[in-house]
Order: C-alpha cells, then structure tokens, then sequence
C-alpha cells in the first residue's frame, strides 16, 4: 500500500497520500497572509492557485459553502459548516465505509480497511486520536493516529486519513489535520510521522524525517516518510520510528 501512499504509483480520486491530493495535479494551497490576487506560482517550497481563474474558482467555492447542499451517500446534506471530534461507538461502522469507499480501486477491499480493524484492536490505538469530520449527523471524514516510537520513545503515527470520494478536494482533509495536530500536542506526544506526500504535508510543516535524525521503517520510503516535531520533541528523540505492529501486517 505504500507505493500508493506516497504516489509513486498514480492515484485514484481516493488517493491516500490526502484526501485532498489527486496524483498528477498541482497542489492547491491557500494562505490568507498573502495577496492571491497578485502572487502566483512557486514560494517557500509551496505551491500556490497557478492562476487568477483557479483563485477566483476557489473564491466563488468558498462563498457558497455555507448555503450549499451536498451529496454524502445516497442522502442530501444541507450544512452551514464542517465539524471535526472525536469518534464514537456508534461511528466505527460508518467510519469504516468511509476508508473503505476513498481508496476503492474496484479489486475487492482496500487494505486501509483492513489496516484500520486490526489498528483497533492492538495496543497501539489511542481512542483520543480517531477523529471524524461530521457535516451536519452525516460523517464524511476519518483520521487516526496509533502509537510509534522512535528509538524507545513513545510517539505517534498518522494513517489511515480518508474522506469520501464526493467532498475530497474541499478542505476537510486539511481540517481533521489540523485537529489531529492539536490533540497529539495537546496529550503529550513528541512527535506525528506519517507516510505522503512531502507537496502536501509540508503546508503542516512536515518535513523528511532524515532532518531530524529518524530513519523510516522502510529505507526505500524516502522523503515520503516524514514527522512533525510537537511541544515535547527535543533533538536526542532519534533513532528507527516503528508503527505499531498491523501496519507491518499490510501489503
């Protein structure tokens, strides 16, 4: 599944390096510091709306956000925002159609949903950090985060992240990140690694993990593994990060 994660392989519509991601295209980046109307292209490793006509598109999305409907499944939503929280027990079903149906590439079951069952049942899930994008009763969105380490030191690592395939591209993947962010910070975790793409993670300030000194499971992973140093990260945190043990269960 890794080689999909980091998009070396092209991508489906359920792509997993994000769910905001599409294999092939630009990255759509949106800083409200900066006047779009006037700065284009390339800028601090980011890249920006590649012209007036995609900024004035996002525009004209973003406006009508709060009024417009949206089709989740078979059902129609009508929602004035997105809403990310923790999971709960009545959620776990939903939440696994929701990773099943983004990464979807019609040859039987992702292995996402698979990875997502057994990550339940070890001893690296951390309730705390499965999160879901609600609009309006309606889930559309899942993150998680399951314990890692680094050398013997207990952080955590990010993945399976999934939207449904009708609302990717729409910020919510970007917005359960954020989340997850504060809530690893929040409960103490040093750091978040993840396995992506380093175009879209960067915007979070990921970076290559090489940079601070921690090696990838896989050496072959690259640049595509990288980790986000929290409020409890210090510079001896390095050493070989390990997922917790489904993930090495998956192909």
């Amino acid at each position: 599944f890794w080689r999909r994660w980091t998009g070396i392989e092209p991508a489906t519509e359920g792509s997993p390096l994000s769910p905001a991601l599409k294999a092939g295209e630009p990255t759509r980046y949106s800083d409200t510091s900066v006047n779009h109307d006037t700065r284009w292209g390339q800028s601090a490793g980011r890249r920006w709306y590649p012209s007036t006509q995609a900024w004035s598109s996002h525009q004209r999305r973003t406006r009508s956000c709060e009024v417009r409907a949206l089709h989740v499944g078979w059902s129609l939503v009508s929602f004035a925002m997105v809403i990310v929280r923790r999971e709960r027990a009545e959620d776990m079903e939903r939440v696994r159609s929701i990773q099943s149906a983004a990464f979807d590439q019609g040859n039987g079951e992702p292995v996402e949903a698979r990875l997502l069952d057994g990550l339940r049942a070890c001893d690296g899930w951390i309730p705390e950090l499965s999160l879901v994008a609600a609009a309006a009763d309606t889930l559309v969105g899942h993150n998680v985060c399951t314990r890692g380490y680094v050398d013997e030191v207990e952080c955590v690592g990010l993945g399976p992240i999934a939207v449904v395939p009708e609302l990717q591209r729409d910020g919510i993947g970007s917005a359960m990140m954020h989340a997850m962010i504060g809530a690893a910070d929040a409960l103490g975790h040093p750091l978040i690694a993840l396995l992506g793409s380093p175009d879209y993670y960067c915007r979070f300030g990921f970076v290559a993990s090489s940079e601070l000194g921690i090696e990838p499971p896989d050496p072959a992973w690259g640049v595509y593994f990288q980790a986000l140093p929290l409020s409890g990260w210090n510079e001896t945190m390095t050493g070989l990060f390990r997922y917790a043990a489904p993930f090495n269960e998956v192909d």
